[in-house]
């Protein structure tokens, strides 16, 4: 089986896609979205107040 050229790497604030042929970053950062349903439900965490 052949190893996936591309793949989807976490780092700070989202995640990026790493070219494993070429063995750098693909693209630019994809910041990750809150789902709508945990937004309501907890909406001082999703912004960041809550820690």
């Amino acid at each position: 089986m052949s190893r996936r050229r591309y793949v989807a790497r976490g780092v700070p604030g989202g995640y990026r896609i790493w070219d494993n042929r070429g063995r750098r970053w693909w693209g630019d950062l994809y910041e990750l979205c809150p789902e709508p349903g945990r937004v309501e439900a907890h909406p001082r965490e999703a912004t960041g107040e809550f820690q």
